[in-house]
């Protein structure tokens, strides 16, 4: 008699598990789904502030995009407006820079060369150096303050009338234009400068990178 019931009792315990084992199975699955569920909504926010600040960076690019009014071709003035000393990694790690970021790029001509970008910042102006295995110089660069010294008679908030003084070709200038793009006649490099109120506001180089 006790092993009758013995038996029974354990038939009866394997005809409940399956249910129990199921029971559990959606609860842990419902506690999944409701969790998914979660953070995909928090996604969903997550994805419409990004594209919102990403609109509203393209807005202020678009804002601040700079289109010269008249396109000088001078070679003195295309080159690197900035004052940097030699060695330039060197005596920019040693200036009052805000903050300075590296960047690794592959080498294009030589395979297994790894070349840097550095870039220092200077509240909202900035120096890029780009740095291979022989030599470092300027890839770009942006002022808009005296936080940076310039060379050639450059320096900011200048008079429109004492640059003028400086270009030797003035054939296409009027008294009108204020954003300037001074190119090399050579290769790819140029300088940006953009007066308000006959003043320069800011400039921008862009060097040559072969």
């Amino acid at each position: 008699m006790k092993q009758i019931l013995l038996y029974t009792f354990i038939i009866f315990l394997f005809s409940c598990k399956p249910e129990v084992k199921n029971s559990k199975a959606i609860e842990s699955m419902e506690k999944q789904l409701i969790e998914m569920e979660k953070k995909r909504e928090e996604m969903e926010k997550r994805l419409k502030r990004d594209d919102s600040l990403l609109a509203e960076i393209q807005i202020a690019i678009e804002k601040n995009k700079f289109v010269p009014d008249v396109t000088v071709i001078d070679e003195k003035y295309s080159l690197n407006p900035f004052k940097l000393e030699k060695p330039i990694l060197k005596n920019l790690f040693r200036s009052q820079y805000s903050s300075v970021d590296t960047t690794l790029f592959n080498n294009r001509h030589v395979d297994n060369q790894i070349d840097t970008v550095f870039t220092f910042k200077y509240g909202s102006s900035f120096i890029e150096i780009y740095k291979n295995s022989s030599e470092e110089f300027i890839k770009n660069g942006f002022s808009n303050s005296d936080t940076l010294n310039l060379n050639r008679g450059l320096r900011y908030g200048m008079s429109k009338t004492d640059f003028l003084k400086l270009l030797s070709n003035k054939d296409s200038i009027s008294n009108s234009h204020n954003n300037f793009r001074i190119q090399n006649p050579e290769i790819v490099q140029n300088v940006d400068l953009k007066f308000v109120n006959s003043k320069l506001e800011y400039i921008h180089f862009e060097g040559y990178l072969d």
